[in-house]
């Protein structure tokens, strides 16, 4: 029996559900639950074998933690978007401001908010794939306003034979504009338990008068050597791509096991954009997630 359910009293706040199994050709949640400040809102997909849900942190402020796992069965395909800022304009904290994190970016592998004792929001999804599983992470670019914020992403790969699960990801951010406020993020991804990417992020207030990059992004994508869609060849062609230094959009590509990682940064939001769903997406993702759909995300 499907579980559709916003909140249980076995719920924490800020604690979320998802897990979906195959009935047939089409992917169907089975369990999708979710707790203040974290809300699920379920939709169509162009596909039937994709399922669709979007994430709302509903203004994540100072001391709020979303912790959030996903479980994909076999032949199942999930397209996790996310809509809202980290708070919404007009709003205050009620908390302290935040100091700077006592970290820098050699550091950050293991670092968490408890390790450290941060005071800001925190989010830590977990997900995992079997090996006939495909992920599609895509959120909206967040936007830091009065709380800062730890976010830790651990997705947990299988394979089986030549089949593996296949991951799409972006996780980007906004550039810090106040002294007393810094974003942290950390990617963890692994393959039958065995870490293949190790990303960390840390943006802090820029120097005074410097005009450097005011979006960054990282951008994977690990796809299956037997995948019947186009991923495969989006990986191909992700790692042609020439590095370059441009200053208003530069992008850094680095292979990984069946995959591609790619660092962005640009001078706009508008621009990484661009870059992403131009050149990173298109071709390559619509006969997973259907064109319909290609054209509303990342808008």
């Amino acid at each position: 029996m499907s579980v559709l359910a916003q909140a249980t009293h076995h719920s924490s706040p800020g604690k979320g559900s998802i897990v979906c199994h195959n009935y047939g050709s089409k992917t169907k949640f089975s369990r999708i639950t979710a707790q203040y400040p974290l809300k699920f809102v379920p939709s169509k997909g162009h596909h039937e074998k994709i399922a669709v849900a979007h994430m709302l942190s509903n203004g994540t402020a100072s001391g709020d933690h979303l912790d959030i796992n996903v479980e994909l069965q076999d032949n199942t395909n999930l397209l996790l978007l996310t809509r809202g800022s980290n708070k919404p304009s007009g709003c205050t904290s009620t908390a302290a401001p935040p100091p700077s994190p006592p970290l820098d970016a050699t550091e950050a592998n293991d670092a968490d908010m408890e390790t450290f004792n941060l005071k800001g929001s925190s989010q830590t999804i977990k997900a995992t794939l079997t090996p006939t599983s495909t992920l599609v992470v895509l959120p909206s670019a967040t936007h830091f306003r009065d709380a800062s914020h730890f976010s830790h992403q651990s997705y947990y790969l299988q394979s089986e034979g030549r089949a593996t699960s296949q991951l799409v990801l972006l996780d980007w951010r906004t550039a810090i504009s106040r002294d007393d406020m810094w974003h942290s993020s950390q990617l963890d991804i692994f393959m039958d338990h065995v870490p293949i990417v190790r990303d960390n992020m840390l943006i802090t207030d820029p120097l005074p008068g410097s005009k450097g990059p005011q979006c960054f992004a990282t951008f994977i994508v690990i796809a299956s050597p037997d995948a019947t869609d186009s991923l495969q060849a989006g990986v191909t062609a992700i790692r042609a791509l020439p590095n370059t230094n441009d200053p208003h959009l530069r992008w850094n590509m680095q292979p990984i096991p069946n995959g591609v990682l790619v660092r962005i940064a640009g001078a706009s939001t508008d621009g990484v954009r661009d870059f992403v769903k131009s050149v990173c997406l298109k071709g390559h993702i619509e006969s997973i997630i259907g064109h319909g759909l290609f054209d509303s995300i990342l808008s």
